[in-house]
């Protein structure tokens, strides 16, 4: 019996801290009618930010994704204006980026990135 117990309330503990890990975030309230649909917002993550969605679902004012994102689009700002000012030179053609695990809050009128982890 107090093995049972013991097991629920390290469930309990480990549910609740993984939802408190990356807490929802907070995006402005938009008018519904000024919301991007869903089918155009998953396709702007898809092309725009080049992202594989898992999940993709309503919270709140946001929408929030569980995918893959390229691990270089979480490089510190002035890495990647480093990398975009660097002289051309001719090469093979870039490998695949390497993806990492992203969960991501997204503006439901702009599709910005209110909110993102990744690891």
């Amino acid at each position: 019996m107090l093995k049972q117990v013991s097991l629920a309330t390290v469930m309990l503990l480990t549910a609740l801290t993984a939802q408190t890990a990356f807490a929802a975030a907070d995006c402005p309230a938009n008018p519904k009618d000024k919301w991007l649909s869903e089918l155009d917002m998953q396709k702007k993550i898809v092309n725009d930010y080049g992202w594989v969605i898992y999940k993709f679902k309503t919270d709140g004012e946001c929408y929030e994704v569980y995918g893959m994102a390229p691990k270089e689009d979480a490089k510190p700002a002035a890495e990647a204006d480093k990398a975009a000012t660097a002289p051309a030179v001719a090469a093979a053609p870039a490998a695949a980026p390497e993806m990492g695990k992203v969960e991501a809050y997204f503006n439901t009128a702009t599709g910005e990135v209110v909110k993102k982890e990744m690891d």
